[in-house]
């Protein structure tokens, strides 16, 4: 509605409404789950503000693929420079846990600090069921 408000029957004085955030944009490609409080802290801002400024993202960890990524105004080039280095060179600590009677996913996400998403993709699973002896990876930032 705000986006059109004459469309439906609204007339909003010039000025009204939000203005658009002065940011820069800064396509990447995420070769593997990269630890979101890494990626801000080389754009040289706070965990976060990068969340405000990239709701999408609800995990803790950028997902592997090419992401257009919003950060303050002026900080792009410097970032962009960093984050090559740093994909190149950062090795993530992972996890194997054997799944014991009355472990969920939910709970072993809980205990490792990551979110479930994150689980079901790193082991390629489909829901939430998990089994007995099963074996989990865990990736650590």
């Amino acid at each position: 509605v705000l986006s059109h408000p004459a469309k439906y029957g609204y007339a909003l004085p010039t000025g009204a409404g939000y203005p658009e955030a002065a940011v820069d944009r800064v396509d990447v490609v995420v070769p593997r789950y990269l630890p979101i409080q890494a990626v801000a802290a080389l754009a040289g801002i706070t965990y976060r503000e990068f969340r405000n400024l990239n709701p999408a993202f609800i995990a803790h960890s950028l997902p592997q693929g090419t992401h257009s990524l919003r950060l303050p105004l002026n900080k792009g080039h410097e970032f962009r420079v960093r984050f090559e280095t740093f994909k190149s060179e950062y090795q993530p600590e992972t996890i194997s846990h054997r799944v014991v009677k009355g472990d969920t996913l939910s709970g072993i996400a809980a205990r490792f600090g990551v979110s479930t998403a994150e689980l079901r993709a790193w082991n390629g699973l489909q829901g939430d069921t998990v089994h007995p002896g099963q074996v989990i990876k865990i990736i650590k930032p």
